[in-house]
């Protein structure tokens, strides 16, 4: 007898629209209603997740709420504070209504941007967990609002904490040593994609990076390496795909390239939900992040059999060996961005066996029946 079509999760999503950690809530959705999970999704808007959400027979709900965290660089008004606290106020009386109706077995909050889920979850006495997907102050620049409280306020509203990297956990541990928290890996999925253009030697080597266009993204480090590479003649083109919510740092950057005269050989472009096709049309993927808490794309390009270079810090540092199942440069330092995609393309055999190993490597890593297991245990 299949004893999960019994088991009801909710899922608090922080937004509405398929990005980032989004996709990932998307994966964990997908493959629980093949094994008969009853899933509901909240989200805070309208947005083309409910489209995707529709496409797998799971149900969804908007209720307007607004996350917790702040800026790192800039105090909130207290306008917003009150929209915030009064929106909110509504919004737990939404949930606690919809959790009577629904009977949830677990809520799941999906990152740490958003409480709201936890809160109601507590008065209605649902076991709750809570994934965390970002560093916050590291990559997305923003911060928990209470300090050491938060992390002690997140641990006593959850059965679990749970995280996509070791990195990640151990920031946690390190704020709050009593913290219950633990490394839940992502699922990841690719269709059948393999590159589409093959590198011979003498090519035009095509480089991607791809994600929200943002300082802490090391965009800036990625032009300065292909400038040090054009210099000295090498044959390098840089695609940047993503988002650019940040227009003073997008107008920087676009400075950049144009006065290191790279016009011609830089392209950028907004963001693209075919990400596994776009991986394939390129030579390699550059992860050039300050501090990636995990690195979907990372794993994306070593399912596809596309060569990494990662910034030897964080979650990437996790999924790439150096010289093994990727390439890694020194964090921030351009000049070794700059070496290491040079030695990837000078040597082919180094190159034919990181893609093998990567592709290995990544498929033990992030498997499903891993996921279905933890669920049917903690449900």
């Amino acid at each position: 007898m299949n004893l999960s079509k019994f088991k009801k999760i909710v899922w608090v999503a922080h937004e509405s629209n398929k990005s980032g950690a989004n996709l990932f809530l998307l994966e964990y959705v997908e493959l629980l209603s093949k094994v008969g999970y009853n899933q509901l999704v909240i989200i805070p808007h309208r947005g083309n997740m409910q489209m995707e959400l529709d496409k797998l027979g799971v149900a969804s709900k908007v209720i307007h709420y607004y996350s917790w965290v702040r800026p790192v660089d800039r105090s909130l008004s207290i306008t917003l504070i009150l929209k915030r606290n009064g929106r909110n106020l509504i919004a737990f009386l939404n949930f606690v209504k919809l959790f009577f109706e629904f009977k949830p077995n677990v809520v799941f909050t999906n990152t740490s941007v958003i409480n709201i889920g936890a809160i109601a979850a507590m008065f209605y006495k649902a076991k709750h967990l809570w994934y965390i997907h970002e560093m916050g102050e590291e990559d997305f620049n923003f911060k928990l609002p209470w300090g050491k409280f938060s992390y002690i306020f997140m641990n006593a509203v959850s059965h679990k904490l749970l995280t996509n990297s070791e990195h990640l956990r151990k920031k946690y541990v390190d704020q709050f040593d009593k913290i219950n928290i633990e490394v839940l890996r992502n699922i990841v999925k690719v269709y059948d994609y393999n590159p589409v253009i093959k590198f011979n030697q003498g090519d035009t080597i095509k480089l991607l990076l791809l994600g929200q266009i943002t300082e802490a993204k090391g965009h800036l480090i990625a032009i300065q390496a292909i400038s040090l590479l054009r210099l000295k003649g090498y044959p390098v083109e840089l695609s940047i795909v993503g988002t650019a919510n940040d227009d003073i740092f997008f107008q920087k950057m676009k400075s950049n390239v144009t006065s290191l005269s790279l016009t011609k050989f830089i392209h950028y472009s907004g963001y693209s939900e075919d990400v596994s096709n776009l991986i394939s049309n390129h030579h390699a993927l550059l992860m050039c992040s300050k501090c990636e808490a995990f690195g979907r794309v990372t794993a994306e390009a070593m399912k596809i059999g596309i060569p990494v270079i990662g910034s030897n810090t964080c979650g990437t540092k996790e999924l790439i060996d150096h010289k093994k199942t990727g390439m890694l440069f020194d964090t921030g330092s351009s000049q070794s961005l700059a070496n290491e995609i040079k030695e990837l393309f000078d040597n082919v055999n180094l190159r034919e066996e990181i893609v093998i190993a990567a592709k290995q490597k990544i498929e033990t890593l992030l498997g499903e029946r891993h996921i279905v297991n933890f669920f049917n245990n903690e449900i």
